[in-house]
């Protein structure tokens, strides 16, 4: 009993940090669900179906920051567990560097070609030109959310998920005030972002400076072109900017796929049935990214891991983070019908539960994730990852001519392929 309640009490700052991350992530999600039958009522269901396609535009933000923010958690987290605070900085400002040229770089190029992808891909989801303006609306808010990204990574790089959950939770509850108000006042899409772009901006800037009082600075938020850092955060980056593409090609891909295929209101449901379906990953995904800072600490202090059996942990904690998605399957008819109402629960039942499988082996893998990414075997996440939203938007580009369910059935395929994550960590265990 002694040993356990001492056992208890070491894990005791892990379950704080973990809850803190889990509020964090939970916030915004839920924030959207509180929204969306207001905006469904205000918008009207193209109008949110346009919303979305621009939620998946600035979902694929990270592959605009070659990784830059998943480095900053790594390099930042190792540099203060052994005490090299201006290493921490140095490599902040480096990573925002990287996202401010990349970033730019990419908004213009989007803007350019906005009207000609709009053509092309997207011409089933509204007035051309109102779409086009959309997309170049959604690069900048992309641009903008990935500089927040980076700062938001070094506070976690730092452990300090209390103040990054806090600082969230503020920010996010004035944004929902004010995209509510908007939708309200003009009932216009255009307006929303418009004003969700304002409002990310204040959000970004609020963060910039939090980070500047917890590295007792000034400057975090400069740029920088010393190559040692901004080669050490690419070299990071580069294999997690991979593992971004397999993420984008799994969260973002299926809804440009939709959006360019079936319009804005099958887009619409689907993305309403994947915002009820992700919270299955989003949950364990928040509370165990802990593990990632202080192993990685771990390490560069030059700590043992193989005592630690993590092999053993990632399957315990994979098979407890199914308990989520089993809940939430067997409560569907009940939550979906409380949500929305029982007709829509009757039109999408099918899409939502096979969303929800899809999510919950997708929340399997998270403990196995996380292990390798503290252990630094990003490189070898980061090709399963790819390969996994490889495989997987080829089989939703094979199936999508039998309708929304079978796009659904090919998200399966991820969560199954990086699965040999749990191989690997066997292996570096």
């Amino acid at each position: 009993m002694i040993v356990f309640r001492q056992k208890i009490q070491s894990l005791r700052p892990h379950f704080a940090r973990a809850s803190w991350a889990v509020a964090e992530q939970v916030i915004s999600p839920l924030i959207m669900i509180a929204l969306t039958p207001f905006l469904l009522k205000q918008l009207g269901i193209e109008q949110y179906g346009l919303w979305m396609l621009i939620m998946a535009v600035v979902g694929m933000g990270q592959l605009t920051s070659l990784g830059s923010s998943v480095a900053t958690i790594k390099h930042v987290s190792a540099d203060l567990g052994v005490g090299r605070l201006d290493d921490a900085v140095s490599t902040i400002r480096a990573a925002i560097t990287i996202v401010v040229i990349v970033g730019f770089i990419t908004c213009l190029s989007l803007a350019a070609a906005a009207p000609f992808i709009t053509k092309i891909f997207f011409s089933k989801m509204g007035q051309s030109a109102l779409v086009s303006e959309m997309l170049v609306l959604g690069a900048v808010l992309m641009f903008v959310q990935e500089i927040d990204n980076v700062f938001g990574s070094a506070l976690r790089g730092a452990q300090r998920f209390d103040l990054s959950a806090k600082l969230e939770f503020i920010t996010r509850l004035a944004w929902a005030l004010g995209v509510a108000l908007l939708a309200w006042y003009y009932r216009s899409i255009v307006a929303v972002i418009s004003g969700v772009l304002l409002l990310s901006i204040i959000k970004c800037g609020v963060k910039a400076h939090i980070v500047n009082k917890i590295f007792s600075v000034s400057n975090c938020y400069k740029l920088t072109f010393q190559r040692t850092h901004l080669v050490r955060v690419a070299n990071f980056g580069k294999w997690t900017w991979i593992q971004g593409i397999g993420g984008v090609l799994f969260s973002a891909a299926d809804r440009l796929l939709i959006g360019s295929i079936f319009g804005a209101a099958d887009l619409g449901r689907y993305s309403i049935c994947v915002q009820f379906a992700q919270y299955v990953h989003i949950i364990p995904a928040a509370a165990m990214q802990v593990i990632f800072p202080w192993l990685s600490a771990k390490v560069a202090r030059g700590e043992t891991t193989g005592k630690l059996q993590l092999y053993k942990y990632a399957l315990y904690g994979g098979v407890l983070c199914l308990l989520l998605p089993i809940i939430l399957f067997i409560f569907l008819p009940f939550l979906l019908t409380l949500w929305l109402g029982n007709e829509f629960y009757m039109a999408n039942r099918a899409l939502a539960m096979i969303l929800i499988i899809s999510y919950g082996l997708m929340a399997f893998n998270v403990p196995a994730h996380f292990f390798l990414m503290g252990l630094g075997k990003a490189k070898f996440v980061s090709v399963s990852n790819l390969l996994a939203g490889i495989l997987t938007v080829l089989a939703s580009l094979i199936l999508s001519p039998l309708g929304l369910i079978w796009i659904a059935m090919s998200k399966l395929l991820f969560g199954l392929v990086i699965m040999v994550n749990f191989l690997k960590l066997r292996k570096s265990s």
